[in-house]
């Protein structure tokens, strides 16, 4: 599932061979998701405005 959600920040693979080799690649480079859901965030200023 993690893959997927990296898979979609990346430019559309072509075809369903590219999405399962760039798949086995971000496994082979031990790339990971983690979501944090914050409710307070403290000592620090956001950029709320971008």
């Amino acid at each position: 599932m993690a893959g997927r959600e990296l898979l979609a920040l990346m430019s559309a693979p072509a075809s369903p061979e590219d999405e399962l080799k760039i798949l086995k690649r971000l496994a082979a480079e031990r790339r990971v998701v983690i979501r944090l859901n914050v409710s307070r965030l403290y000592w620090t200023v956001l950029d709320i405005d971008g």
